[in-house]
């Protein structure tokens, strides 16, 4: 029998499914059962025949029953727990044979939720597709069951050798794995159903909540479509379409829906019935909107902050469970108070974006455009079999996420206006909803901030763009002024840090070190957050270590099995409390004789216009106390409020060592509210020490009292306080302990 095959992309969010579904992983796709295919068999073609060997023929059956036996997904041949890299740029074969359960009628389909990079499909011998792009699904109508053999061969030959003319291109900045890293499953389908469903929730002037849906219509349709939203067990809204056949069109009124915010993640289940069949998936109502180039989320502002991240984990590659990707989430949202993510630079598996949607986290996605010439995606050719397949595929898949609040081309491409203006049109007729944006490093092409229509900008100043970290004071001030009023993104911002390694203190010299990252990420967040009145967020780069070209890339806050450097302290202790007081520094190496100097404020991540705070100040050294100060503040309707710049002249004599700029911030009532211990070396650079305390076995944060400090020890990174070199006591309640601090090493405590 011939069969006829048709590759369509198609809208779904999904949870990663360990055995036979009852819950479809893909959410907004109709299914009426999927099994997922883990069973497979591979072979590597010989490195030089990789255009010459085609193993789909009938003489080849018994070579292939031959292949080994594996597990999908894998990189290649490798499971996860067994993932080298570089993996092998080369081609392989996969094989899986398939028999039909009986009981099936309907259409039956393949879903490959990721294959690295080019897929060939085969069934039975004959040649199906062509699959580009190793981040978005793709799915293979394999027709009718009864009209369908017994028995189904599929083989799919996936090829990962990248060039210039590839996106993603053959040098990234992530590792380039090969084979099928996501998930595979067969779907038994309603034959008629509607296809890619989109859910836009409103409201109007007066308040009034509405829901519009739209489908595409497969099949021929001869009964109505009943339509219901609930929350929980109550119905918000319920409607019918008695003629569906040109596709789906309703929109509905709420009744009292629970909102969806990071907050309160409510998500209301959409439910569509025809004849015996249904589709049921959660939708968030919520009302984005942009104003004066800020969010505003259900007609609040908000500020949106947290991390990007790649897909990695050490001898797994990109192939996390469902609870590693769960326990990363939890981590930003419940102990670094992040509300936002970034899945750079690629579509994350589709758990990801269930997920935060579950637990109140704004996503950002972009296809893997990076850093490609401006020439290259400016192509017909490069557009039509690279670019609008994974554009398309992306927004069909992603949008009925709930907390997905922009699209992105690319990343770090300058000047191609030509693609960009393509593919933000392209977007708009699959989501008018959304905005679009470029990701563009520094200042660079400052055009793209008024042809896109979210501004986005990845600033790594004392790194990539610059030798110091106060550079960024001058490049925003650009950035805000080239976007005329379009609002303004920080996507990426931070350095790289080799887990454990000190070796110096605080200067512009120690690159590649912890305290150096500290730097990094302690003044560029402050600043960012001391500017958020103008700007939408930012999101820090990134959330952990992972590999690129074969080679450690210590680009996160933590390392590559999630343990904290200092900078993750740090960047929790300045986005978790909903009150923080900041200090941004001229510089933290200050000669003898200069000033050192800090602009003091007090950042609201939720405004409280009014309220009366008391901010002080020390400068400390070990547990000596040099100088102090204070002052009440009252806090104005935005996030920030300025205060007093503090000022310190150096002693000529001044024994050389790392002080702090101790900061407490209480409330009219004197109850704490944020403190922050900025380190800085008066003098010359030095080799402090580190003392890090673990987090409390019971998860709940605990106040230290340190060198004449009080600090917060939290769930997650504890304490890590960068020290000078000398003898110290600990103090928390009842628990005491005496530490030394040696030059240029850690000192560990615990709660034993």
């Amino acid at each position: 029998m011939l069969l006829r095959i048709t590759l369509y992309l198609s809208l779904f969010s999904c949870l990663t499914l360990q055995g036979d579904a009852a819950d479809f992983p893909l959410r907004d796709v109709a299914v009426r059962e999927a099994k997922l295919l883990s069973s497979w068999r591979f072979q590597a073609v010989p490195q030089g025949q990789e255009d010459d060997v085609d193993w789909s023929g009938p003489d080849f059956r018994e070579t292939r029953e031959a292949w080994k036996k594996i597990s999908i997904p894998a990189v290649w041949d490798r499971s996860p727990g067994n993932v080298r890299s570089p993996a092998p740029r080369q081609v392989g074969w996969f094989r899986k044979v398939i028999r039909l359960p009986d009981a099936w009628d309907g259409d039956v389909s393949l879903c490959f939720l990721g294959v690295k990079y080019v897929a060939d499909v085969f069934v039975n011998g004959e040649y199906i597709t062509l699959n580009r792009g190793g981040y978005t699904p793709f799915f293979v109508s394999l027709g009718l069951a009864e009209e369908l053999p017994e028995t189904l061969e599929v083989l799919v030959r996936v090829d990962n050798r990248l060039d210039d003319q590839t996106i993603p291109k053959a040098n990234t900045g992530w590792e380039i794995y090969g084979g099928i890293t996501r998930e595979v499953y067969l779907l038994h389908r309603p034959p008629t159903r509607p296809e890619d469903p989109f859910a836009q929730t409103s409201r109007d002037d007066e308040g009034n909540w509405r829901l519009r849906l739209s489908a595409e219509t497969l099949g021929t349709p001869d009964m109505p479509m009943r339509v219901r939203l609930a929350f929980e067990d109550r119905i918000v809204a319920e409607g019918t379409v008695a003629d569906w056949s040109e596709g789906l069109n309703l929109t509905l009124d709420l009744q009292d829906p629970a909102l969806w915010s990071p907050d309160a993640p409510n998500l209301h289940q959409l439910e569509l019935r025809w004849a015996d069949e249904y589709l049921r998936f959660p939708v968030g109502v919520r009302e984005i909107a942009w104003e004066n180039g800020r969010l505003k989320l259900n007609g609040a502002f908000i500020w949106l902050q947290g991390f990007g991240q790649h897909e990695f984990y050490p001898e797994s590659g990109p192939i996390l469970s469902t609870e590693q990707r769960r326990r990363d989430l939890r981590w930003m949202k419940e102990d670094y108070g992040a509300n936002a993510l970034r899945t750079g630079h690629y579509p994350n598996h589709p758990d990801i974006f269930n997920l935060a949607d579950e637990l109140g986290l704004f996503t950002f996605t972009e296809i893997p455009a990076w850093q490609n010439h401006p020439r290259i995606l400016a192509q017909d050719d490069v557009w039509e079999t690279w670019l609008e397949p994974q554009l398309t595929s992306m927004v069909l898949r992603h949008r009925n996420t709930a907390g997905l609040f922009s699209w992105a081309v690319l990343n770090e491409t300058g000047g191609a206006h030509t693609y960009v203006r393509r593919a933000r049109a392209h977007i708009q007729l699959l989501d008018p909803s959304r905005p679009v944006s470029a990701v563009i490093a520094k200042d660079n092409d400052l055009r793209i901030n008024q042809i896109t229509d979210l501004a986005a900008r990845n600033l790594h100043y004392g790194w990539y763009h610059s030798r110091s970290v106060y550079d960024l004071r001058e490049s925003l001030e650009i950035n805000l002024n080239a976007s005329q009023g379009n609002p303004l993104w920080v996507a990426e911002l931070g350095g790289q840090a080799r887990p454990g390694r000190l070796g110096g203190g605080y200067s512009d010299d120690v690159r590649g070190t912890e305290t150096y990252q500290d730097k990094m990420t302690r003044f560029g967040l402050q600043y960012i957050l001391a500017n958020a009145d103008r700007l939408v967020g930012i999101s820090l780069w990134t959330w952990s270590d992972y590999r690129r070209g074969g080679r450690a890339h210590d680009h996160g806050i933590l390392g590559p099995e999630r343990s904290p450097k200092i900078a993750a302290y740090t960047a929790l202790n300045l986005m978790r409390p909903d009150f923080r007081a900041l200090a941004l520094e001229n510089e933290t190496v200050i000669p003898a004789g200069e000033d050192f100097t800090a602009e003091l404020a007090v950042f609201a991540m939720n405004p409280v216009p009014g309220k009366s705070v008391r901010l002080s100040w020390e400068i400390r050294y070990g547990r000596e106390r040099v100088k102090q100060g204070s002052q009440t503040l009252t806090l104005g309707e935005g996030h920030v409020t300025r205060a007093e710049t503090m000022r310190w002249t150096v002693p000529e004599n001044i024994d050389p060592g790392l002080h702090h700029l101790y900061l407490e911030l209480h409330d009219e009532n004197g109850a704490r509210l944020h403190s922050q211990a900025l380190p800085f070396e008066p003098g010359e650079t030095t080799r402090p020490g580190v003392v890090r305390l673990k987090a409390p076995a019971d998860g709940r944060a605990r106040l230290l009292e340190v060198a004449g400090m009080t600090l917060t020890v939290y769930p997650h990174t504890g304490l890590i306080l960068p020290l000078p070199p000398g003898d110290y006591e600990a103090r928390a309640d009842t628990w005491v302990q005496e530490f030394t601090i040696a030059p240029a090493r850690f000192t560990d405590l615990s709660w034993d």
